[in-house]
């Protein structure tokens, strides 16, 4: 069952215990959205900011997203460093970075048009990273609807090793929290 207050609960826990950069991200979303509590987003940018601080693709990706829409009192839009940010969060392998990237070279519209380095990015997006999209979902799937840790650790390994930074923390977590291993 879905309970809000208890994951903000259990990011900061997570904060306060080791400053985990996914748990930074997950109050920034919870934050953005109003999710277990009042939607506030200067409280997201700033917990998007040291989850990117972390090196963490889901803060880059966040905030880029905030940048390139703009917030008014909480951050102008800013196309260039939307960029940069979807580029380090591109880098780091977030999943959805290529597809964001590549919408922004083929119109041109903030950066000059490059045809070919869109496609490359379409294709990483499609080839690649969609892909561990859904090999992620099924290790969800495994935990949530199957209880299967030990499912889920190994599809969770397998997308860790294409690069996925998110699956390798969730590998990471299920080692720690979870009988998986045994």
């Amino acid at each position: 069952e879905k309970n809000y207050t208890r994951a903000r609960e259990e990011f900061i826990k997570a904060i306060q215990k080791g400053a985990i950069a996914p748990a930074f991200n997950g109050m920034g979303v919870l934050n953005f959205q109003g999710l277990g509590g009042e939607q506030n987003y200067t409280q997201a940018m700033y917990y998007f900011e040291e989850a990117a601080n972390r090196q963490d693709p889901d803060g880059y990706f966040n905030l880029a997203q905030m940048y390139a829409v703009g917030y008014e009192g909480v951050v102008d839009a800013n196309v260039t460093r939307s960029l940069e940010l979807m580029t380090k969060a591109n880098d780091l392998g977030h999943w959805r970075a290529p597809y964001e990237l590549g919408l922004v070279y083929s119109s041109g519209v903030a950066i000059e048009r490059n045809v070919t380095k869109s496609v490359d990015l379409f294709h990483t997006f499609i080839e690649e990273r969609f892909d561990w999209s859904k090999d992620e979902d099924d290790a969800i799937e495994e935990v949530i609807l199957n209880r299967n840790p030990w499912g889920a650790l190994v599809r969770y390994a397998q997308v860790a090793s294409l690069g996925s930074e998110s699956a390798a923390n969730n590998v990471a977590w299920l080692l720690r929290r979870t009988n998986a291993y045994v």
